[in-house]
């Protein structure tokens, strides 16, 4: 679990007392040379690192949730996201 962009949430259909880890991240896109896009995770509110600010990157989504346990992002070809953003603090599309 990633402590800085968890949150709890109560689902409403639970019969009990059950609450769900969630993070919520703004993701960014830039235009490749072939056509294709890459992606740039970061937890909410926080600005894109300095490593990569020297690219035109355009907002995709803000606030987007998912499982705090998630792993990767299939719709962003994003893997390891978790560690990705324990070791920088943001996620990228795997270069190819």
């Amino acid at each position: 679990m990633i402590p800085y962009c968890g949150v709890e949430r109560f689902h409403p259909k639970a019969r009990f007392d059950c609450k769900e880890k969630i993070m919520r991240l703004d993701i960014y896109r830039r235009a490749e040379s072939d056509g294709k896009f890459s992606y740039l995770v970061v937890p909410e509110t926080r600005n894109i690192p300095e490593e990569a600010t020297n690219t035109d990157w355009e907002v995709e989504a803000r606030a987007f949730e998912i499982d705090d346990n998630a792993d990767q992002l299939p719709d962003y070809d994003i893997a390891n996201l978790s560690g990705q953003l324990a070791e920088k603090g943001y996620a990228m599309t795997a270069l190819h």
